[in-house]
């Protein structure tokens, strides 16, 4: 698998809709990202997106962040 993702295979990655991973991008919730120096679009790390995930189901938090609740 590749390294660093676009939003949709972020989203994939994170079980989540694209438009759950877009949201929680605007509201600063959601795993860290880089910008693409080339489209400026959002790319995601696959080690950042594993450990928010492995964090987020650590705590519970995930169903609540889907949610909005977190």
């Amino acid at each position: 698998m590749k390294q660093r993702l676009k939003t949709r295979e972020a989203a994939k990655v994170l079980e989540v809709s694209y438009d759950t991973v877009k949201k929680w991008r605007a509201q600063g919730k959601g795993p860290p990202y880089l910008k693409s120096a080339k489209t400026d679009h959002p790319i995601y790390k696959l080690e950042d997106l594993i450990a928010f995930k492995t964090t987020m189901k650590l705590h519970g938090n995930m169903k609540k962040l889907k949610a909005g609740a977190v």
